[in-house]
C-alpha cells in the first residue's frame, strides 16, 4: 500500500508534466478526436506528425494513472476496517473518481479545440489531485489524524497560506490562458490582458512568501519538527516559483521555464498540503 500510494502521487505529478509538454509543443490537437485520435483511427496518423504521438502518449499515461488509482482503491477497500482505513478509502476513492473525470474533461478540451477555460479547469483539477494524493501518502505512512500539535498562530498562518496559494493558482491559470502557449497555433485565448494578470498573479505570490516566512519563524521556535520540515519545503517551492516566474516574465516566456514553473506549482501544492497535515500528530492506535 505504501508503494502504490507513492506511485499514485508520482503519476499525478508526471501527467501534469506530460500534459504541459502537450501544450508547450503545440500538440494539443495532435489528436483531433476522443477516445479515437482521429475520426478514422484510434491511433496517431502520420499526417499529424510528432504532435499526434505526443498527445497520444499523454492519453496513454492517463490510462496508467487511472490504473494505479484503481489498484490503490482496491488495496484501500481491503484495509478499510483497519486503523485509519476509512479515511484512506475515502481519499483513494476521490483520487480514482477525479482521475476518471480528468479523462472526460480532457475529451471536452479536445472537442472544444483547447478553449482556455476548459484547459484551466483541467489543470486546476490536477492540482487538487496532487493535493489529495499527498494526503493519501501521508495517511498511509503516518496513520489516522491525531490531535493538534501546533499552536493557534500556526493554524491561522497555515490556513491563510492555503487561501493565498489557491488564489495564486487561479490567477496563474488565468494568466496562462491569456498568454502565448495555447497548445495549438489556432487555439483562442481568454482575451484578458496578460501583463495586468501577471501583476495579479505576482501580488498574492509575494503575500504567500511573507506568510510562509512568518510560519518558518514560528515553526523554528515552536516546532514540531515535521511541521518545520514541511514549511521549509513550502518555502523552497515558493522561492523557486518566484524566481522562475520573474525570469520567464522578463524573457518572453521561454518554453523550458514555463514547463519548470508549471511543475513547480504541483510540487508547491504537495508542500502546502503537507504543511497543513503537519499541524496534527499521529493518532494513538490501540493494539
Amino acid at each position: 500500500m505504501r508503494a502504490v500510494s507513492v506511485a499514485t502521487l508520482a503519476s499525478q505529478i508526471l501527467i501534469v508534466l506530460t500534459g504541459g509538454l502537450v501544450r508547450l509543443t503545440e500538440s494539443g490537437l495532435g489528436c483531433t478526436d476522443w477516445p479515437h485520435c482521429t475520426p478514422d483511427s484510434f491511433f496517431p496518423v502520420p499526417e499529424h506528425g510528432i504532435h499526434g504521438f505526443i498527445e497520444y502518449a499523454n492519453r496513454l499515461l492517463g490510462a496508467v494513472v487511472i490504473g494505479i488509482s484503481i489498484w490503490m482503491l482496491v488495496l484501500a477497500i481491503r484495509k478499510a476496517k483497519s486503523a485509519g482505513g476509512r479515511e484512506i478509502l475515502t481519499l483513494a476513492a476521490l483520487v480514482f473518481f477525479l482521475s476518471a473525470a480528468q479523462g472526460i474533461i480532457g475529451a471536452v478540451v479536445v472537442w472544444l479545440e483547447l478553449r482556455p477555460d476548459t484547459v484551466g479547469i483541467h489543470f486546476m483539477l490536477s492540482v487538487v489531485l496532487v493535493a489529495l494524493s499527498t494526503m493519501l501518502v501521508w495517511r498511509v505512512f503516518r496513520g489516522p489524524r491525531g490531535p493538534k500539535v501546533a499552536t493557534a498562530p500556526q493554524f491561522v498562518l497555515t490556513h491563510g497560506a492555503t487561501a493565498l496559494f489557491a488564489i495564486v493558482i487561479v490567477m496563474g491559470t488565468l494568466t496562462t490562458g491569456a498568454g502565448p502557449h495555447a497548445g495549438d497555433g489556432g487555439a483562442v485565448r481568454n482575451g484578458l490582458n496578460p501583463e495586468l494578470l501577471q501583476h495579479f498573479h505576482a501580488w498574492p505570490s509575494y503575500a504567500l512568501l511573507l506568510v510562509t516566512l512568518a510560519l518558518l519563524v514560528v515553526a523554528v521556535r515552536k516546532g514540531p519538527r515535521i511541521h518545520l520540515f514541511s514549511v521549509l519545503g513550502l518555502l523552497a517551492a515558493s522561492l523557486f516559483q518566484m524566481v522562475i516566474g520573474l525570469i520567464q516574465a522578463n524573457t518572453g516566456l521561454p518554453v523550458p521555464l514555463v514547463a519548470a514553473h508549471m511543475m513547480g506549482s504541483v510540487f508547491a501544492a504537495a508542500a502546502m498540503t503537507a504543511t497543513v497535515l503537519s499541524l496534527r500528530g499521529k493518532a494513538e492506535v490501540s493494539a
